[in-house]
């Protein structure tokens, strides 16, 4: 998230977690120290098989070419 390179997040239907666009996140780091501010611009409810890969790429930070692993928020 830091790093720019999270971009999206996905929860289920049965989680409370669903945010509302420009709804804003200050997020913790292991000592609960504030690191950033993530903003929410878009909520899109879609079924597991109408996930494509470019949603599933913005939502991970692993097996990116060009960064390997992004350090954790």
């Amino acid at each position: 998230m830091i790093d720019g390179v999270k971009t999206a997040t996905c929860n289920t239907e049965d989680e409370a977690s669903t945010s509302a666009p420009g709804e804003r996140w200050i997020v913790l780091d292991g000592r609960g120290e504030p690191r950033c501010v993530i903003e929410t611009t878009e909520v899109t409810r879609r079924r597991f098989s109408e996930v494509d890969a470019g949603f599933a790429r913005d939502a991970t930070t692993r097996d990116r070419p060009e960064r390997p692993l992004a350090p954790a928020c």
